[in-house]
């Protein structure tokens, strides 16, 4: 339920923090270490991977796949290079879990959700494990929730940003009337 809060805030996220949501929840990275050292040239869109640096809970880098739904959700807002969190996204996170009435956001909650649908929707713990960048008996110990339906891990790999209108004209400033 507390995921689905997340998507929720999500909803309500200023655009420049819906890839740092987006990355939390689809490739479970951490916020502070991982997601903050982020650079848009660790994104290769092509090969639908993310390099993650060394950082000092693990000292190690790792090559993270991108889902399909984590690449929907990066693809409008890629940019060739720089951060990929925002100077104020805790701020602004704040802000989206208020417009959303989310009064709970565990630390960790995306990463962890992340590991408890990876393990339903590809059926190792393995995998996992070395996706997050942990032992399996860590991922086991702190980061499942037992209490997850496959039904559910189906629904959160399928949440992908909602398709653009196609009844809206955007007018410029200065165009011809």
């Amino acid at each position: 339920a507390l995921a689905f809060g997340a998507v929720a805030a999500r909803a309500h996220a200023d655009a420049k923090l819906v890839p740092l949501l987006a990355i939390g929840a689809f490739a479970g990275l951490r916020p502070e270490s991982e997601i903050a050292r982020l650079d848009w040239r660790d994104i290769d869109m092509e090969a639908r991977t993310l390099f993650v640096h060394a950082d000092n809970k693990t000292g190690s880098t790792r090559t993270v796949a991108m889902s399909d739904n984590l690449f929907e959700w990066l693809l409008p807002h890629r940019k060739p290079r720089g951060k990929v969190m925002p100077a104020n996204a805790r701020k602004m996170r704040v802000k989206a879990m208020q417009d959303a009435k989310v009064m709970a956001w565990p630390v960790d909650v995306l990463r962890h959700t992340f590991a408890t649908f990876h393990v339903l929707a590809h059926g190792s713990v393995d995998k996992t494990a070395d996706q997050c960048g942990h032992s399996v008996e860590m991922l086991k110990k702190h980061y499942l929730n037992r209490d997850v339906k496959p039904a559910e891990a189906e629904t959160f790999w399928s949440i992908t940003p909602p398709a653009p209108a196609l009844n809206v004209v955007h007018f410029t400033k200065g165009a011809a009337a």
